[in-house]
């Protein structure tokens, strides 16, 4: 990453040209029917802001992704689903960085332990009574 940072290293521009970007329940591909093409407006999105940003300033700088879970809906991040659910969707733009990701329930093939999801018990919460289940966080939750 800091091989890519504008004004490091003697890189032209300064420090704040950097930025990244945060999405999360943005995985669509291979679920729903609109499923993929709202994936794919939320992609669109990133890449014009990227492509607006470097109008703007020519040394801006796309440095990383971090992506907060539910990548990829519904049946999860699987071999043979990562053209059609991650790189076939996003700009080169994109995919030339690094993503840091992290898991949701649905990057694990729609399996809810404890039925946390909403959509099944729209009533679920974590408190003292559940604090330990897997869909609280397990055993040390925090």
């Amino acid at each position: 990453i800091a091989a890519r940072a504008m004004g490091v290293n003697g890189r032209p521009g300064h420090i704040s040209d950097n930025f990244y970007l945060v999405v999360a329940d943005q995985g669509g591909c291979g679920g729903c029917t609109d499923c993929c093409a709202m994936q794919k407006q939320v992609a669109k999105k990133m890449d014009d802001y990227i492509t607006a940003r470097k109008a703007k300033n020519p040394n801006s700088e796309l440095l990383f992704v971090l992506a907060g879970g539910d990548n990829f809906y519904w049946a999860g991040a699987s071999s043979g689903r990562f053209s059609e659910t991650w790189y076939d969707v996003y700009s080169q733009a994109l995919t030339s960085v690094p993503w840091f990701s992290v898991f949701g329930n649905h990057d694990y093939g729609n399996s809810d332990p404890g039925i946390g999801c909403p959509s099944t018990n729209s009533r679920f919460t974590c408190d003292r009574s559940n604090m330990n289940s897997e869909a609280c966080g397990g055993a040390v939750p925090y």
